[in-house]
């Protein structure tokens, strides 16, 4: 619908938290890939870009970074928060919607 729209959708990646979050192990991440190739992250994200935690509100631990350095001097400080890092797009108009119903969560 959004694209249909004309409406921007920045390239997003999800990242698993910087340090293990309570009760958590190394076996609780093991669907995960790991150790993530940056170089490919960042190429298809792309600067300036937003590190922003996954959940959450009021523009808390929300870091505009525009290099590899920049992200990971933010990201490294970000503790057992799970983070995304999500292309800036300019805008002049905002929206945000909820879709309740749907089946699938990713194909």
């Amino acid at each position: 619908m959004a694209h249909k729209m004309g409406v921007a959708i920045p390239p997003t990646v999800i990242f698993a938290a910087h340090t293990h979050p309570p009760d958590t192990t190394d076996k609780s991440m093991r669907n995960l890939i790991y150790p993530l190739n940056w170089e490919e992250v960042f190429a298809y994200v792309g600067f300036p870009a937003f590190l922003k935690p996954y959940a959450g509100g009021g523009w808390k631990h929300v870091y505009k970074v525009d290099s590899p350095e920049e992200f990971f001097e933010n990201y490294n400080r970000t503790g057992d928060l799970c983070m995304t890092l999500q292309h800036g797009v300019e805008f002049e108009d905002y929206y945000r919607w909820l879709r309740v119903g749907q089946e699938k969560v990713h194909s």
